[in-house]
């Protein structure tokens, strides 16, 4: 019985140790998996950290090239910013220099001084050790004129001196002439002060002789000017255009003489004048009263007065003006007469945009008594001494002219004038009574500084005793400006 309950008892302990240890296998089993599991999982994350890593240090890598790139960006944008600014600094101070100069040559520039430089550039220069600029400019001009009929002025087309009836009897119908006499220079100077600019002015051509081929050295202007000088004007004094006249109206004509209406007189003269925003001007001058009598001699009292304003704007410019003078004559054994000459003119520029963009209108109306003297013609009188009485000449004058460009570098201008005198019983049947001139011409420009050019050109002459006489004329001229 203990026997059997040993090997009961055995037999319970070995299966129960068998059941143990199968049990502690299955945990073992499990445990392995597991940790099999685990190591499978360790390991992937571990690639997964490696890959970050490798990842992180390529994006640090970039990180650090951007931040070294960016730095030296920043580097090249600061030297640039630099380079920028010193620029800039450079492009002020030329144009501080540039806008000085421009203010300081601008009183001296041809154009400004109205001497008829067609959009001409000139040459200026600072005088060493001085703020004094000098200016240099003009042009050298070849005629070859041809005349079909007689006229007394072989080198300026004068309408006034068309022979009439074949008076004067010794100039000949057919003539050719060369001539050079127009060539013209002009030196200027402008000079800041502490109160404005201080400009001067000289021009000369070789027109000294009006009827003759020989040239001969002619003052056309020379005088000086005082910016700001009074209430914001200028003062000009010397020998300049009168304040009469309205030069930028003028048309171009190769001819020197320029249409017989028009107003063309330089006169010693003290002027006063101001600028009001570039769109309205005014002049005011005293000058010189010279004047031309019938049957007497002119005589000087008092100085002549012009008044005058500008208006300018995109359409062109607009000048109205008057004139007043104290005309006075004398004859021998009659004393001296006096008085009262007036005139009155509109002049004008009005561009024609609706047939070129260059493309302009020019014209003037003159009327007045006692103001033949500042006629562009030679032989109207002022007035007329008769019975020891002095009657003032009416006049009434004026042109028009037409510009219209073919090309940027070829025009043309079309212009008619006229001068009608209102004669008086004492003046003899030759006085001048009546003159008519028409020019057209073609004009190129090759390069700015040069013009080549032919024109046609007609007038008449009519005296009081009904006489006339005509002249048809033909020019071809080259003007090279510098």
């Amino acid at each position: 019985m203990r026997i059997q309950e040993r090997r009961t008892l055995v037999l319970c302990m070995t299966f129960t140790l068998i059941c143990v240890m199968g049990v502690w296998r299955l945990a073992l089993a499990d445990e392995d998996e597991a940790i099999n599991r685990l190591e499978r999982i360790i390991k992937h994350q571990q690639q997964q950290i490696e890959a970050q890593a490798k990842a992180f240090a390529v994006l640090q890598a970039r990180v650090d090239q951007l931040t070294r790139e960016s730095s030296a960006t920043r580097e090249v944008l600061n030297k640039g910013k630099e380079v920028v600014e010193a620029t800039q600094k450079e492009a002020e101070g030329a144009k501080r220099e540039a806008d000085m100069a421009l203010r300081e040559v601008e009183a001296i520039d041809p154009g400004h001084v109205e001497d008829r430089m067609l959009d001409q550039d000139f040459m200026h220069f600072r005088v060493p050790k001085s703020e004094t600029v000098v200016t240099v400019s003009g042009f050298a001009k070849g005629s070859l004129i041809h005349d079909f009929d007689g006229i007394a002025s072989p080198t300026e087309f004068i309408t006034s001196a068309i022979v009439v009836d074949g008076k004067p009897s010794d100039v000949t119908g057919s003539r050719t002439t060369f001539t050079a006499n127009d060539s013209r220079f002009v030196i200027g100077s402008a000079t800041p002060t502490g109160i404005g600019r201080l400009s001067t002015f000289i021009s000369a051509d070789f027109f000294g002789n009006t009827d003759s081929t020989s040239p001969k050295l002619r003052l056309r202007q020379a005088f000086g000017q005082l910016d700001d000088f009074f209430l914001g004007g200028s003062l000009r004094v010397g020998q300049s255009w009168s304040t009469w006249d309205d030069v930028p109206s003028l048309p171009e004509t190769l001819d020197f003489q320029g249409p017989n209406g028009s107003q063309q007189s330089r006169k010693p003269l003290v002027r006063w004048a101001r600028d009001f925003d570039n769109r309205l001007a005014f002049r005011a001058g005293i000058e010189d009263p010279d004047s031309s009598i019938e049957n007497g001699t002119g005589r000087t009292r008092w100085p002549d007065g012009v008044l005058a304003l500008n208006c300018r704007g995109d359409w062109g410019h607009l000048k109205p003006a008057i004139l007043f003078r104290d005309v006075c004559a004398g004859a021998s054994g009659n004393g001296m007469r006096s008085e009262f000459g007036w005139g009155a003119s509109l002049s004008s520029t009005i561009h024609l945009p609706i047939l070129g963009k260059k493309d302009n209108l020019k014209f003037q109306l003159v009327y007045g008594r006692g103001i033949g003297s500042y006629m562009n013609e030679d032989g109207v009188n002022d007035g007329v001494l008769e019975d020891g009485d002095l009657k003032l000449l009416p006049v009434f004058s004026g042109f028009g002219a037409v510009q219209h460009w073919w090309m940027e570098d070829l025009r043309s201008n079309a212009v008619f004038g006229w001068v009608d005198m209102n004669n008086q019983d004492a003046e003899p049947g030759s006085a001048l009574s009546r003159t008519l001139y028409l020019a057209g011409n073609l004009i190129w420009s090759p390069v700015k500084q040069m013009d080549i050019g032919g024109e046609i050109l007609w007038g008449q002459r009519k005296n009081r005793d009904r006489a006339s006489g005509a002249a048809t004329r033909i020019q071809f001229s080259a003007k090279y400006k510098f």
